[in-house]
């Protein structure tokens, strides 16, 4: 799914996020995609530089914990926490391409524009460069729902205590 996002293939699906405040719970989150990703790649000498956004929207399925994350300032963490997410496991995937030396995200077709020829392409290397190419992915991502779930209740014991 996160090569999915990165190419632009990704429509939408359930995430189960880390809880920002309570470590043995989950936020379950539909997410989907509200645009294609930007690429932007700029090739300095033989070092190349490459920028992906990726802007994303999502709503909240549960809250396990029963934290507010329907209003603010509590949606703001937990939207940082899914950004904070997304960023790590797309560089843990970026990471691992360079390692193995291939590019599944395809940069090489946006990288292949920077050359006036084939020749000069061909000549350039890409997947030797790839492993020394600055990747920097961007995410952006806001709720925009709240799901079925309308507000977090208090829980209220047999005893009357919340």
């Amino acid at each position: 799914r996160i090569l999915n996002l990165i190419l632009g293939e990704f429509k939408r699906g359930n995430f189960s996020i880390d809880d920002p405040h309570y470590t043995d719970k989950y936020v379950p989150i539909d997410i989907r995609m509200e645009r294609n990703p930007k690429v932007k790649v700029e090739k300095k000498g033989d070092k190349v530089f490459i920028d992906v956004d990726i802007i994303l929207e999502g709503d909240i399925l549960a809250i396990q914990s029963h934290a507010n994350y329907e209003e603010e300032p509590q949606k703001s963490i937990l939207e940082e926490a899914v950004k904070k997410r997304f960023k790590d496991d797309m560089n843990s995937l970026i990471d691992k391409c360079k390692e193995w030396g291939v590019d599944i995200l395809h940069l090489g077709k946006k990288v292949s524009s920077c050359f006036s020829t084939i020749q000069e392409w061909e000549d350039f290397n890409w997947i030797s460069k790839f492993k020394e190419s600055e990747i920097n992915v961007e995410i952006d991502f806001v709720i925009r729902r709240t799901g079925t779930l309308l507000k977090s209740s208090p829980i209220i014991t047999i005893e009357g205590k919340k």
